[in-house]
């Protein structure tokens, strides 16, 4: 099953939040959730303490957000729970509607490179999706090292979303399966209607990590 554990990422300092995500932060404190906010020194620890065979690839990420994508489906191997950004907003608790056995992830709006974002993710702890998940973002660093490292801006999407984002996310997903998908017109909606009491949540998208994104 998937353990009611509430998982969210952020900068230590709030005042490096955005101000949408302290609007919206308490929708997800759905009842007889454990409540987990990870920052950056937490990322770290998870993978020294539990998953260090990825630590020399994760120090070496060259941005923050590889690492915050890439911990965040460590944290699901781990613990198991919900997972949701700062910038989703809940409109009602959907707990029910969860995969007990296998992740559940939701419709992505993008292209066919793109079937599922890792925005919002459930799953229950130790499922081994997320071993090939992990392997998967080692393999595309090593397989791409030379442009990760490079850091071009106009790289610098296509490779954050292939090594540890939905890129990464759904080329394993096509080679194993196993995921309960939810549909973007009831989690993700666009436009965002007027009446919300169809749907159960939405991602701003504020794309905000705080002020550093090199880390």
């Amino acid at each position: 099953m998937v353990p009611k554990l509430m998982h969210r990422q952020a900068p230590a300092n709030e005042n490096d939040w955005h101000p949408i995500w302290k609007k919206y932060h308490e929708t997800w404190l759905w009842p007889d959730f454990q409540y987990f906010l990870w920052d950056d020194d937490d990322n770290l620890k998870l993978v020294e303490e539990f998953f260090p065979q990825y630590l020399e690839v994760f120090k070496r990420f060259p941005l923050n957000i590889y690492r915050i994508d890439f911990a965040r489906n460590l944290i699901l191997k781990k613990w198991g729970g919900v997972y949701a950004d700062m910038d989703f907003v809940c409109y009602r608790p959907f707990y029910g509607l969860l995969d007990g056995k296998k992740p559940t992830l939701v419709e992505s709006l993008s292209t066919s490179d793109e079937i599922i974002q890792n925005s919002m993710m459930a799953s229950p702890p130790d499922h081994p999706f997320w071993d090939a998940v992990a392997d998967d973002s080692v393999r595309f660093f090593y397989e791409n090292e030379d442009r990760i490292m490079a850091n071009h801006d106009e790289d610098i999407g296509d490779m954050v979303k292939g090594c540890t984002g939905p890129f990464n996310l759904t080329r394993v997903f096509g080679k194993v399966g196993g995921v309960k998908v939810l549909p973007k017109e009831k989690f993700n909606p666009r436009p965002l209607p007027e009446d919300k009491s169809g749907i159960y949540c939405y991602h701003y998208q504020t794309g905000k990590w705080g002020c550093d994104v090199t880390g």
